[in-house]
């Protein structure tokens, strides 16, 4: 869908390589469940259910070992690492960047992605305003050398 001569929409469902090293997810396939908003409605094909964010998509830039940067993460931050790995199976998840989703999160789904990040060994945790104070706290308290917190004016080197 063209909007003027400079700028031209393009839907993406499938895994694209957008740049050398540079890809778009496409759709994030569910390994998990993730029900931390069960408020987030969608009406498909006549019926109100949990949105399923079959929109969402995030981006993967591969420089020696994979730095994924996600938007809000509403289909998981486990789903997308996990999407990530299982589209490159033998690299290292250098950095995850974006919000993850937690603000309404429970105290056994917030246990289950920190320990799910632990077991991963992610070298940069990089979140923000989605993730919800008590995540911060728990990002920051469980990852004290990795977690670093997204803010106005933040610069990143990877």
């Amino acid at each position: 869908e063209k909007f003027n001569d400079k700028f031209e929409l393009i839907q993406n469902e499938e895994f694209t390589e957008i740049e050398e090293n540079i890809y778009l997810s496409g759709t994030v396939k569910r390994y998990f469940e993730f029900n931390s908003d069960l408020g987030l409605i969608a009406k498909i094909d006549g019926e109100y259910i949990k949105d399923p964010f079959r929109d969402e998509q995030y981006l993967i830039i591969d420089d020696n070992g994979l730095i994924i940067i996600s938007g809000c993460s509403h289909s998981g931050i486990i789903n997308i690492i996990e999407h990530a790995k299982h589209l490159f199976p033998d690299k290292k998840i250098k950095a995850v960047i974006g919000g993850f989703h937690l603000f309404r999160s429970t105290e056994e789904q917030m246990d289950e992605t920190i320990n799910y990040f632990k077991q991963n060994n992610i070298e940069k945790i990089i979140t923000g305003h989605c993730t919800g104070l008590n995540g911060l706290f728990a990002f920051n308290l469980n990852f004290p050398e990795s977690f670093i917190p997204i803010k106005v004016g933040l610069k990143l080197e990877l």
